[in-house]
């Protein structure tokens, strides 16, 4: 009886499945590209001219796209602020519940929600003219700004000073009051720079802090907004008590000072936005990384459908094991970039439209097409020998494991290679086949940081020598593999596959 693959002596069977995926078919007719092609094609037309194929890269995008432009559309007004505030103030002269009761005085509300309105106006029409917005997404956000959230309708009991804390806590449980604040002449007082904290055990420093109860039926944005009215009138008292004029300090704190920023490159001058050079990075990255996986995750499950069902042998049957594999990495990679020429021009069309396109290094954009290779080619050697190795997808999750661990490398070095794009770390992950594109990729396309020529074209050897190694791997597994059935091997045994192949 033949032994089966994860036994401890596999090279009798090995060799066997070996020497049957190299025996010349009767049927082989006509070049060797010319099968590698049909197979291509093949592959390319069984994934992605397919109508869950056309569902999950052209309409799914759509309707997320859609659905996005459309909640922005839409006019949302939440609920207005109404109801009793009460306060426990032991300050002198009770300032703080004095000053409640003016900030929340129908006259002030009215103001600041004026002012709130005159400034979303404001930010929509500098957005219009800095990023080109067309004029009927200026007016919707200007309708949208007029929708702001109505004026809060705030009433404040003043507590007696004897009053019953208990009891209150029971009535902002009960939703009878909004919330509960207690301030004291402490919370007026500023804790000294410098000053200790509390010992272990000892009770919390009451200078600077107030107590604010509320229960859970308050909305969080309305117990923000509350707590920032009782922060901002302490700290208009603590800048009279230190002789300063509220008013004036908070037109100082609040004046606008930006700088007209220039970026100067060899293309010319152009507008700088500091936001979309942050996560260019990492949108590359993630162009990169989700078409390569999915052109080899396509890849995995095909081939271990075909062996599952038996359709391999047939295949096999006209063409050698080489042609096969070549034809299906071929065929598996166009699906890939299909997928990801598809998300690329909607990133650019949507850069285009918000006039940020130039913020786009040009250079990068070949560049991103050559690493979109090296990974998915790298990727998918190792999917397509996981595939051919076993015959059910839960087989495969111990073989997998490898894959997943080299597939999240380039997330694990993404802070570095952000902070410091030309650090040892970011060289060093050039330089190593699994994750050279990933890490290049994003190091070109930080225009603050020029990558070296010798780098550029040492790492990009290097990149595809690795694609050479790992597809040479793939190819021994796949040879023996897709021929083989019985119990899966280990990750053991696939090195012995390796050996005897």
């Amino acid at each position: 009886m033949p032994k089966s693959s994860s036994q401890s002596d596999p090279a009798p069977l090995v060799g066997e499945a070996s020497r049957l995926s190299r025996r010349p078919s009767p049927s082989h007719s006509g070049s060797a590209s010319k099968k590698i092609a049909v197979i291509a094609w093949r592959e390319f037309r069984a994934t992605a001219l397919t109508r869950a194929f056309f569902v999950g890269a052209v309409v799914l995008p759509a309707l997320i796209w859609g659905a996005m432009f459309g909640v922005g559309a839409m006019n949302f007004r939440r609920p207005p602020m109404e109801g009793t505030l009460a306060v426990l103030d032991a300050t002198r002269d009770s300032v703080v519940a004095s000053g409640l009761e003016a900030h929340f005085s129908p006259e002030a509300a009215a103001e600041r929600s004026r002012r709130e309105r005159e400034a979303l106006e404001r930010i929509a029409k500098e957005q219009a003219l800095q990023f080109g917005v067309p004029e009927d997404e200026v007016e919707q956000r200007l309708a949208m700004a007029s929708l702001a959230e109505p004026a809060p309708r705030v009433t404040l009991e003043r507590l007696p000073a004897d009053a019953d804390m208990q009891a209150q806590r029971g009535r902002a449980r009960a939703g009878e009051v909004l919330a509960v604040v207690s301030v004291t002449e402490d919370t007026l007082t500023l804790v000294p720079q410098g000053a200790p904290p509390p010992g272990e055990g000892a009770a919390p420093d009451p200078r600077g802090s107030y107590q604010f109860i509320q229960g859970e039926t308050l909305r969080p944005e309305h117990a923000r907004t509350l707590r920032r009215s009782v922060e901002r009138v302490i700290e208009d008292e603590r800048f009279r008590r230190a002789g300063m004029d509220p008013v004036a300090v908070r037109a100082v704190s609040n004046a606008r000072t930006e700088a007209d920023a220039v970026l100067v490159t060899r293309e010319g001058e152009k507008k700088s936005n500091d936001a979309l050079v942050r996560i260019l990075p990492f949108i590359f990255l993630m162009l990169i990384f989700m078409g390569s996986m999915t052109g080899g995750q396509y890849l995995m499950m095909g081939t271990l459908e075909e062996k599952g069902s038996r359709v391999m042998e047939v295949i096999l049957s006209a063409c050698s094991v080489r042609e096969l594999l070549l034809g299906k990495l071929i065929g598996q990679g166009l699906v890939g970039l299909a997928l990801m020429a598809v998300y690329a021009g909607v990133g650019l069309a949507a850069a285009r439209n918000f006039n940020v396109l130039s913020q786009i290094p040009a250079g990068v954009l070949p560049w991103t097409v050559v690493y979109y290779l090296m990974a998915y080619a790298f990727l998918g050697a190792m999917m397509l020998a996981v595939g051919s190795a076993v015959t059910e997808i839960r087989e495969a999750q111990a073989l997998y494991a490898p894959i997943m661990l080299l597939t999240f490398m380039p997330f694990l070095l993404m802070f570095p290679l952000l902070e410091n794009p030309g650090s040892w770390i970011a060289t060093a992950a050039s330089f190593f086949p699994p994750t050279t594109p990933f890490a290049m990729v994003m190091r070109l396309s930080q225009p603050s940081y020029q990558v070296p020529l010798w780098e550029l074209v040492g790492s990009t050897i290097a990149g595809f020598l690795g694609v050479v190694a790992m597809i040479w791997i793939a190819a021994k597994v796949f040879r023996v593999g897709v021929l083989m059935y019985g119990k899966p091997p280990t990750l053991l045994g696939l090195l012995k596959w390796i050996r005897y192949a």
